[in-house]
């Protein structure tokens, strides 16, 4: 995402999340944020499902400036892979 390559960060989503966020959506929701940095607060996992907070420095222009935000993700583990439940 910092680097930008939104079709190699579309990969890492769950097969729902692709069926529910084609790509062009995908694109579309990510676009406007310059992502500077990003750090793991915690994980939490238990069997299949792991909860991922994140600490993440960005520039949002429709808000005017550099933020930072702290958000959770949800990877799920499906035939020995992991999924990014994509859910903005």
């Amino acid at each position: 995402m910092i680097r930008k390559d939104f079709d190699t960060a579309y990969q890492f989503l769950s097969p729902g999340s692709k069926v529910a966020n084609p790509i062009s959506m995908f694109k579309a929701k990510i676009r406007p944020l310059e992502w500077r940095a990003i750090r793991v607060v915690e994980a939490a996992c238990e069997r299949d499902v792991c909860k991922v907070k994140l600490s993440l420095a960005l520039v949002d222009k429709r808000l005017g400036g550099e933020v930072e935000t702290v958000f959770e993700e949800s990877w799920l583990q499906e035939s020995g892979q992991w999924w990014l439940v994509f859910n903005q």
